[in-house]
């Protein structure tokens, strides 16, 4: 086996643990993350807390609605009517309005999501729910 041929094993090998990453996160979580605006999740080893964040600089709270309905997170970024009216000469800042909705697993309290907004960081906190909570029987 040559230097190149172990690099290439060893590369596919930890492509597959990444893929496997993904995925695993992705069942935690039962839901799939939108690409715009761009976001993490994660599951709080501490707390077992379901954890998303989306960053929405530029936006204010105003601009922003988190609702949570029977297993279901939405979220809608709406910012038209925040920017003044301009003779623009350059339009790099999108104006669009943003929708995010995603069924949550079971094992999670939706409607007990706690939601922060700081420095253009929305986190939403979402607990475990009680009967998914392991409990010492002995």
């Amino acid at each position: 086996m040559n230097y190149y041929t172990f690099f290439d094993k060893r590369f596919d090998e930890m492509w597959d643990q990444l893929n496997n990453y993904t995925e695993t996160i992705e069942e935690v979580s039962n839901c799939k993350m939108p690409s715009n605006p761009p976001s993490n999740v994660w599951v709080s080893e501490d707390t077992n807390e379901l954890i998303m964040e989306f960053a929405l600089a530029g936006h204010s709270k105003s601009s922003i609605a988190v609702t949570a309905n029977e297993g279901t997170l939405s979220l809608v970024v709406d910012p038209r009517g925040e920017r003044l009216d301009y003779n623009c000469v350059h339009h790099g800042i999108s104006g669009k309005k943003i929708s995010f909705s995603s069924k949550i697993d079971s094992q999670y309290e939706v409607t007990k999501a706690a939601v922060d907004f700081e420095d253009g960081l929305l986190t939403i906190k979402i607990p475990k729910a009680d009967s998914a909570k392991a409990v010492e029987l002995f």
